[in-house]
Parts: structure tokens; sequence; C-alpha cells
């Protein structure tokens, strides 16, 4: 049995939302909060909603709220767990997937994301939200990200050149462990097995890559299966448009970029002990009939070329097997909601 856990710590609107897309008795919700008003509020509204619902104790950090769920989910009776982040939500296609994915007798223990999508507020535009793809690699020039550092993020020379070599760090560093497209890929779907393997506690930010290291360490040793889902269309969704959560106040708020110097050296530990691997998972292929997608509008769907004068659109994740069929028209898969 697949359910989905919801980590919530403040923002009683973005609590309400996620039962637009997922059946309540599908959902378990996690209360992980050092705002006791808040941990009330919701409490009483999962009562009212007869949602299953667990309190467990904050320390504040991000780590601590996803291993809480961890454990609860490991005592469960469940056999896999979804598990997202109070701010960010799954589209319906995610919902729809995931529960494929449970239901089809060979889940993989994880399953992680690239070409991940988030919502986050326009800079050109206050009020209005634009799509981003958040974790992209990459390469920019150097010199003009110091110099950004010292006229937008006001640090000082020294300062500015501290922080473009923690960046340029981190950037080769993931594109050469994480993945060759991605500077993090998100576990979003657990095992028992895959569950066991805790986010490290002591980050602020960062530690859901580590614990994302850690696990495909594990499927590299063969101890666990790990594939990679291709987000287009888009399952989850990263909302960063309040502007509350701990990444957003560190990167875009506070301007604090310190954070790479501590996370880098985590890599270097984790290279001397040989946990880091350069081959990208394996994608997650799906088996597809007639379908209408909806990712509530968010990527859409990828393009195949078939043959030199034809090109097909499917989900990035379809297999071989279903591209053929929609190229000879057995088959026939469109999204809703399309941008």
């Amino acid at each position: 049995m697949l359910k989905f856990y919801i980590l919530v710590s403040r923002n009683m609107e973005k609590v309400r939302r996620h039962w637009k897309h997922i059946p309540k008795d599908k959902l378990v919700f996690v209360i992980n909060t050092l705002d006791k008003e808040f941990e009330k509020d919701c409490s009483q509204l999962l009562n009212i909603k007869q949602i299953e619902y667990y309190i467990t104790e904050s320390n504040g950090t991000p780590a601590k709220g996803k291993n809480e769920l961890l454990k609860i989910f490991e005592k469960s009776d469940n056999d896999y767990c979804v598990q997202v982040d109070g701010d960010d939500f799954l589209t319906p296609y995610g919902v729809d997937l995931y529960q494929k994915v449970a239901d089809s007798g060979a889940a993989p223990d994880s399953i992680c994301l690239k070409h991940q999508i988030a919502k986050i507020p326009d800079p050109q535009n206050p009020g209005a939200t634009i799509k981003d793809l958040f974790f992209t690699q990459r390469n920019p020039d150097w010199n003009k990200v110091k110099q950004d550092f010292i006229e937008i993020g006001k640090y000082s020379k020294e300062d500015a050149t501290l922080m473009t070599k923690y960046n340029k760090e981190y950037f080769a560093k993931t594109e050469k462990y994480v993945h060759s497209e991605e500077s993090h890929c998100r576990v979003v779907f657990f095992s028992k097995k895959a569950a066991a393997i805790k986010f490290p506690e002591h980050l602020k930010i960062g530690e859901d890559t580590l614990q994302y290291l850690l696990l495909k360490h594990e499927a590299h040793l063969g101890n666990l299966t790990m594939l990679v889902n291709d987000e287009r269309p888009a399952t989850y969704i990263y909302d960063q448009t309040d502007g509350g959560n701990i990444l957003y106040q560190e990167i875009y708020v506070h301007k604090n970029w310190k954070w790479m110097e501590t996370f880098n050296k985590n890599l270097d530990e984790y290279e001397q002990k040989g946990i880091l691997h350069e081959e990208d998972l394996p994608i997650l292929q799906i088996e597809y009939g007639n379908a209408e997608i909806d990712d509530l509008g968010f990527a859409g769907l990828a393009q195949f070329r078939a043959n030199e004068n034809t090109v097909v659109s499917a989900p990035a994740n379809a297999s071989q097997e279903s591209i053929l069929k929609l190229y000879k028209g057995e088959i026939s898969i469109a999204c809703k909601n399309s941008s």
C-alpha cells in the first residue's frame, strides 16, 4: 500500500490544498513545528477532516522533520511512502503516477527527480509568479557571478571571491556526483528499505542532497533499487512563492551562500569514504495506454523524434513501446492545462 506523507510546519492555506488532488484516506500529515499555534490549528483541522496525522518533536531544521516522517512510515503497515514538504505539492499526474508505480508489483525502493520545476516570485513583476527549472546544472560566467555578489549581494570583494569559489565548487561536484543535468535530485518515493537511510541533521540546507547521495551509494552497491523520473510532465512542484521556507530565506533574502562551504566539505568527506559515484541513475520507464495527463500546466509532454520527419509528444518516462504505439496511432496521450 502507498500513502502520501505531508510534512507541515506552517501555513494553513498550504495544508488545505493537499487533499484537493490526493484522496483523504491516502494522506498522512506529520506536524513538525516550533509554532504551537500552528500545531494546534492544524491538528484541529485534520481532526475535523478525519485525516491521519502525527505531531512530532521539532528542532527547527528540515532534516529533523523529514526523519520523524520516515520513522512514522517505517512503523506503519504501508509499503511505500511519497514524501512531500508541506510548502510544495503534487500534481494530479504525480498522484496517479506514484500510485501506478506502487501498484505495479515491480516498484523500485526509491524514486528521485530531474528537470524539477519550482514556482517562484517573478522578480520583474511583484505579486506574480513564474516557473523555474530550479536545480538545473549551471556553468555561468563566474566573473559576472562575482560581480553580482558585490553589486547585488553587497558582499565585499574578498567575500564575493569566497562565495564565487563555493558556488563553482558546488556545481562542479554536484555535476560529477549528483547528476549530469541536476545539482539536486529530490527523493520523493521510498520503500521501507530506502526509508532506513535518514537525512543528516547537521545541515540547514543540502541535507536532502546528502541523503540522496547515501541512497545512490546503496543502489550502487546493489542493496536497493533507485530510479530517476524526468519531470516532463511534472509530478512534484516546489512552491517558493511566499518566501517563508529556509532555502528561500537564506539564499534570496539573506543572500547567504556560505552554507555551500559546509556542504562542499561534506562532499569531500563522502568522496574520501568512497560513498560518491559518477554514473547517473537509470531512468524510470512507464508503459502507457490512452491517457489524459494533468500536471496543472507546469511542464507538459516531452518531444521524441520517431524518425527524420515525425516528432511525437509523450511523457519523458514513456517506454519505447509506448512511444512506438503513439507513432503508429495505436494510443493517444494528451496533457490538460498545457502551458
